[in-house]
């Protein structure tokens, strides 16, 4: 069983808790994922812009759990058919 914790920032400040190579893969991995997802155009930097997004952003601070291979199948699954479905989308609108 693959084990990750998100909660590292916490850990390492409070309990002294280094990372893994593994674990600084991940982390900055979902880093650039937050970055993506919390882009501001307005301000020109990544920003929560309300409540669900903050929720979002503490939620990774203050959690952590442990990740099987099975639940990391399904959410590559999840990705790989929706990056396919906008793929086709795209394509289709440029053919249009």
């Amino acid at each position: 069983m693959l084990s990750h914790r998100s909660g590292w920032c916490l850990g390492w400040l409070l309990l002294d808790e280094r990372m893994d190579s593994t674990m600084l893969l991940v982390f900055l991995v979902a880093v650039g994922g937050a970055i993506i997802m919390f882009w501001d155009e307005a301000i020109g930097l990544p920003w929560p812009r309300d409540e669900p997004d903050w929720l979002a952003v503490s939620s990774l601070l203050l959690t952590e759990e442990t990740v099987s291979p099975r639940e990391w199948l399904g959410g590559g699954m999840i990705v790989a058919a929706s990056y396919l479905a906008a793929r086709l989308h795209a394509v289709e609108a440029v053919q249009a």
